[in-house]
């Protein structure tokens, strides 16, 4: 069970990802599932793509405050300070440090986020495609067993060929009973 919501995204990033692999043998279940699961990541994204906003935000308000808190210092203590001494006592200090860190943090997800999006929509054009064949009969016992493209060949022509043979002999059993 995820404790914040970086754990969430993280734990949405893995399922998702699972989910993506297509079983070509239950394209029904596949296509059933498919908007819904895009709908689940587009959600998963936006919801990451709004954390990345509120962590820039989040970092310009703590950078804000510290440059004030930095000023005032320097003021109170009569010290001589500069704009850049004021800009790197920022960058230095732990709580701008964990806001960077934050927000990089939540990029991250949100890229993963969005490559993961792109290839849901990729999915539901391999989805596309795979029905197409299967709807022309691409798909035999065979071709799923494995079997070499020459073996799969060599079953089709030994089936059309006992079918033939199945054929002339209902033929000649017919000529006989016809002539007999």
């Amino acid at each position: 069970m995820a404790t914040n919501a970086l754990d969430w995204a993280k734990e949405k990033i893995k399922e998702f990802e699972g989910l993506l692999m297509i079983d070509k043998e239950d394209l029904d279940h596949e296509l059933v599932g498919q908007s819904s699961a895009y709908w689940q990541v587009g959600q998963a994204y936006a919801q990451a793509q709004s954390e990345v906003e509120s962590a820039k935000d989040h970092l310009k308000e703590t950078d804000a405050a510290l440059y004030l808190e930095l000023r005032d210092k320097k003021e109170k203590e009569k010290e001589k300070f500069s704009e850049s001494v004021l800009n790197n006592g920022v960058l230095l200090d732990r709580r701008h440090v964990k806001a960077a860190a934050n927000l990089r943090q939540w990029q991250s997800l949100a890229n993963q986020l969005g490559f993961l999006k792109d290839a849901w929509s990729q999915r539901s054009y391999m989805l596309r495609d795979l029905c197409q064949l299967f709807m022309a009969s691409y798909y035999t016992p065979d071709s799923v067993s494995g079997k070499s493209e020459r073996e799969v060949r060599d079953v089709s022509a030994g089936n059309k060929r006992a079918k033939l043979n199945e054929a002339r002999q209902r033929v000649r059993k017919k000529s006989k009973a016809n002539d007999g």
